[in-house]
């Protein structure tokens, strides 16, 4: 990259470089390729970082069509971590504020996904007739962070959702190795 000269031809102080800018496909914002350490701000988003484990969360995935294999900024990729296995409360009417979750209607955030109208759209599931089921899908711009909880917050949770949770909890270290170290 070529670096200028400031305006008067006598300083000895040069410009730097310009960073292009990307529009990141989860998030939707302009953001720059490069970060302040000269890392590149981008990472190729696969099926296994979006997805929990469980097969009736990766069949009803995979019928919805997402894109994977692009790539996201790297503020969206610690998003999907973050928000991937959390349990949530239900969304209740039209103020998008949580209600008291009961045993039958706690959920699990069970993938994150790309490309379903042109946004990161977050897909929450719920255990109906002894089965994992898709319940929501909530466009990540318009999801209530107040619906997370905490287990110990939270009644009884049906063992459905319970054993994801666990399922992914138990895989956190692997995963962070994978992907950070």
């Amino acid at each position: 990259m070529a670096q200028h000269q400031a305006n008067d031809g006598a300083s000895n102080i040069l410009a730097g470089p310009g960073v292009s800018r990307w529009d990141c496909p989860c998030c939707g914002e302009s953001v720059p390729r490069l970060l302040p350490n000269g890392a590149r701000n981008a990472v190729v988003f696969e099926l296994a970082d979006g997805v929990l484990s469980e097969a009736p969360i990766k069949h009803a995935v995979r019928e919805l069509a997402p894109r994977f294999g692009v790539e996201i900024c790297l503020g969206c990729r610690d998003t999907v971590w973050q928000l991937l296995g959390t349990l949530v409360t239900p969304e209740t009417g039209e103020t998008n504020q949580p209600e008291p979750a009961t045993e039958a209607d706690t959920a699990i955030i069970g993938a994150v996904l790309l490309g379903l109208d042109h946004e990161a759209v977050i897909t929450i599931f719920s255990a109906q007739g002894g089965m994992l089921t898709l319940g929501e899908r909530v466009p990540l711009s318009e999801f209530a962070p107040s619906r997370m909880i905490y287990p110990e917050y939270q009644g009884d949770i049906d063992n459905l959702v319970w054993w994801a949770y666990q399922a992914h909890v138990a895989g956190l270290p692997s995963l962070l190795e994978t992907h950070l170290l």
